[in-house]
């Protein structure tokens, strides 16, 4: 297009070469318009195997989601999984990472509903800490009701988010990586991927990370080691196995949440007006807790025939709330201006309670996953179909005190009593508090589901 049309006649003789020449000229005649196009997303995903268990295009896909990648995670220098959902519309942080046995991921709000991070590559993957981003392909949100495929035992009617893992791949490669920043900020981290064999049957790749952080207020921290070994191998053109792994070690303090009085409503109508120093973190560096966690998971993919592919998950996660887990609250509706408990009850805002007690609970997750997933025509009807069951077993084995009210502080003056919080006090404090509460639970879960992407024309 824009060149004129140009004929030119060619002798081929026997045993000789014909050279020809030809000089297109330009033809403004039939060059109409240039299409200039820029600002294309470079991080776009066209498509995903886990939102509806098959491989489908996000134009086919009902399904409403958002996908983080992990090249735009890299390219916005994110080193927290909560930075990273701030790419995710309509995700929104409600509060981080507690450490609180059972749901001490961080929760966010999706479409007025509350959700956690709990599914890794489609099936259970679980935590009471945070989650590093250093073995993330990709980041998942999944929006509205998504029961059919993934249950309601570890989804709201929010939505999900599902954290899709990095792959072993065919060559050699990897990363190295060091980033500091504000506020004590230092993290290291790896990536290796190397084959195993001569034929690149047998793959394997190791994601690892060091990370530790300070805080903006008068105390806290966080420091974690995280190590992802994932290893995958082709037995034939039928079979495939693959393996992953991911091993956290934390210890942190608790973020600072307030939460508010339950039984009357707060005389301060905005934050300013609590008179709050928000640089006091009303707890101490000593009072941290724990969040070691494990989380393995299979997946063994037959070939049954042209048409139809199995594919069976494991997954298994052990992870445990070891430490001290505190929180404040204003409860008090008693107090003088001097900080003091007084009989008459006048409310105001002046007093916190500062819970702190000491926590020891480990939750375990087993999941079996077997899906049928199928492509083939009915006529000249293509159908795409996920048919499988899913078992789920969530076990918590509690050993924990009973909570403690620790102390109350005024939070608008220099209380003298804000620092005596530390690890004794609070030792000396549960000593002589109730009895611990020690107990066992036990949860079953059993679900089928089938799935069929009809096309009744090839759009």
């Amino acid at each position: 297009m824009g060149y004129e049309t140009r004929q030119e006649l060619v002798v081929v003789e026997n045993g000789k070469t014909a050279r020809v020449q030809i000089r297109l000229q330009l033809s403004y005649e039939e060059l109409t318009e240039i299409v200039v196009t820029s600002a294309k997303n470079r991080f776009a995903n066209r498509t995903s195997a886990h939102v509806s268990k098959m491989p489908l295009l996000n134009l086919e896909n009902p399904q409403v989601y958002n996908v983080i990648s992990k090249d735009l995670m890299k390219e916005q220098v994110v080193v927290t999984f909560d930075d990273a959902l701030k790419n995710a519309p309509g995700v929104n942080r409600l509060w981080s990472s507690t450490g609180r046995p059972g749901d001490g991921a961080g929760y966010f709000s999706m479409r007025g509903f509350s959700v956690q991070p709990t599914m890794i590559n489609g099936v259970p993957g679980l935590t009471n800490g945070g989650i590093d981003p250093a073995n993330i392909e990709r980041i998942e949100a999944i929006k509205g009701p998504s029961g059919t495929l993934f249950g309601s035992s570890l989804i709201s009617f929010g939505g999900l988010l599902n954290i899709v893992t990095k792959k072993p791949y065919q060559s050699f490669g990897g990363e190295l990586n060091y980033t500091f920043g504000g506020f004590g900020l230092s993290r290291i981290s790896a990536d290796v991927n190397t084959p195993l064999n001569d034929d690149k049957s047998a793959l394997f790749r190791l994601n690892a990370a060091y990370h530790n952080e300070g805080s903006f207020q008068d105390a806290g921290f966080k420091k974690s080691l995280f190590i992802a070994p994932s290893f995958s191998y082709k037995v034939n053109d039928r079979l495939s196995f693959l393996i992953n792994a991911e091993i956290l070690n934390a210890e942190a303090t608790n973020a600072t949440m307030i939460f508010l009085n339950r039984s009357r409503p707060l005389i301060a109508k905005t934050v300013q007006q609590l008179n709050m120093d928000f640089n006091k973190s009303y707890t101490s560096n000593d009072i941290t807790y724990k969040t070691p966690t494990f989380n393995v998971s299979g997946q063994v993919s037959y070939k049954l025939s042209d048409k139809w592919t199995s594919q069976t998950n494991i997954a298994r996660s052990v992870r445990k709330s070891d430490g001290y887990y505190s929180y404040i609250m204003f409860l008090d509706d008693s107090v003088r201006a001097d900080g003091r408990i007084t009989k008459a009850m006048i409310p105001n805002d002046t007093l916190i309670s500062r819970y702190v007690y000491y926590q020891n609970t480990t939750n375990y997750t087993t999941d079996l996953q077997q899906n049928f997933v199928g492509d083939f025509s009915i006529g000249k009807f293509r159908n795409r179909v996920v048919a499988g069951i899913d078992v789920m077993h969530i076990q918590a084995v509690n050993q924990s005190p009973a909570t403690t009210l620790f102390d109350l502080v005024n939070v608008t003056m220099n209380d003298p009593r804000y620092g005596q919080l530390n690890r004794a006090a609070v030792d000396a404090k549960a000593a002589a508090g109730g009895a611990p509460v020690r107990n066992r639970a036990d949860n079953y879960t059993y679900s089928a589901y089938v799935s069929d992407v009809f096309n009744i024309t090839p759009g």
